[in-house]
C-alpha cells in the first residue's frame, strides 16, 4: 500500500485512476492498527444515540457509516469530502442501508454549516493534506455546540509500527 501525497489527493477528481484512491482507503481500513485507532477516535467523541456528528474527509464513507451506527436512526452524520468522486462512492456504498448520513462535497477550511450544529466532529488522516490546518480546526470547533467534542487523528508516518496519534481539542464532555 503506497501512501498518497497531498498533491495526489488534491488531484483525485481529475485522476484517470481514481478507483486506486478508493482501493487505497479500503486497504488502509483493513489494517488492525488503523481499525484500532479509528475505534479510539469514535470513543473520544463520546457520542450517544440521537447525536449529530460531522465527519470531515469522509472518503468512501466507511467511518461515516460506523458513526451512523452509534448515533442511530434519531441521530445524523454529515460526511464531507473535498472530492466529488469520494462522495459518489460513499453514497453508492451507503445506498439502501438506511443510515442517517448526509454526504456533501465541502472544504474543511470553510464549512458551509451553522455554528454549534453538531455534538461532535472528527477528521481522520485529513489535516496532513490541508493548506491551513489551524483554520480547519477552528472551523471544526465553530460547528460543534458548547460541550461538544472535536477529534483529529493523524498517522505518525515513521514506519510500519508507527502509532496513530489522536489530537483532541476539548470543549466540554470530551
Amino acid at each position: 500500500m503506497n501512501r498518497r501525497t497531498s498533491a495526489d489527493w488534491a488531484a483525485l477528481d481529475g485522476a484517470a485512476n481514481s478507483d486506486a484512491f478508493v482501493g487505497y482507503l479500503d486497504a488502509a481500513h483493513g489494517h488492525d492498527a488503523i481499525r484500532a485507532y479509528k475505534e479510539k477516535s469514535f470513543e473520544l467523541l463520546h457520542l450517544r444515540p440521537g447525536d449529530r456528528v460531522l465527519d470531515v474527509g469522509c472518503g468512501a464513507g466507511e467511518d461515516a457509516r460506523a458513526l451512523a451506527r452509534i448515533v442511530g436512526p434519531d441521530g445524523l452524520v454529515v460526511a464531507i469530502d473535498a472530492s466529488s468522486r469520494m462522495i459518489v462512492e460513499a453514497r453508492r456504498r451507503g445506498d439502501g442501508l438506511g443510515f442517517p448520513i448526509d454526504y456533501r462535497v465541502g472544504d474543511a477550511h470553510d464549512l458551509d454549516l451553522p455554528d454549534g450544529a453538531f455534538d461532535g466532529a472528527r477528521a481522520d488522516r485529513v489535516f496532513q493534506h490541508l493548506a491551513d490546518p489551524k483554520l480547519a480546526l477552528d472551523e471544526l470547533t465553530r460547528v460543534i455546540r458548547p460541550g461538544g467534542c472535536v477529534v483529529v487523528a493523524e498517522p505518525d508516518w515513521g514506519g510500519p509500527s508507527s502509532s496513530m496519534v489522536a489530537t483532541l481539542r476539548r470543549r466540554g464532555r470530551c
